[in-house]
């Protein structure tokens, strides 16, 4: 969440998860509507799609996933300063918890929803983490559907070190 707000490239990229904060209206926007002609993986068969889009054709199952926008704009920094974080977490703000276990990032270049430095700022956060670039220059936001056996090579090797 905090690169959202010093990176002007990736606040403007992030601009569709403020409308999400919003009550009802991103439900009733995207039902029946979402996916169409863009957004999701570009290598779906058109039954692939169909199940995709499912959860954005039903108001209720939409809110479901329109509810991880929300949950993460709640519970980010901004929404959790001083006294609350304290309170809740047990830490002031701008302490921040090392993440002890080693991390994997898997990072698609052509990514146009998350800015190409956050692989390298969310790794600090970690005492080891390693860091792969999908080989594919065009991979998307959506790295897993279009570059399964890449993915799975990678969580294969990272799990087997």
């Amino acid at each position: 969440a905090g690169l959202v707000w010093s990176n002007l490239k990736q606040f403007l990229m992030s601009y569709y998860t403020f409308t999400f904060q919003i009550p009802l209206i991103p439900e009733l926007i995207l039902c029946g509507r979402a996916l169409p002609k863009i957004g999701g993986p570009k290598n779906l068969t058109i039954s692939e799609r169909y199940a995709y889009m499912y959860y954005f054709r039903h108001f209720r199952l939409a809110t479901t996933g329109i509810n991880l926008y929300r949950a993460n704009g709640l519970w980010s920094g901004y929404w959790w300063m001083g006294e609350k974080k304290e309170r809740f977490f047990g830490q002031r703000i701008g302490v921040s918890q090392r993440i002890k276990v080693d991390g994997l990032i898997i990072w698609a270049k052509g990514d146009i929803y998350l800015h190409e430095s956050m692989p390298e700022i969310e790794r600090i956060n970690y005492d080891r983490c390693q860091v792969q670039y999908l080989k594919d220059k065009k991979a998307t936001h959506w790295c897993i559907e279009e570059n399964h056996e890449e993915v799975n090579s990678y969580i294969e090797n990272f799990i087997n070190s």
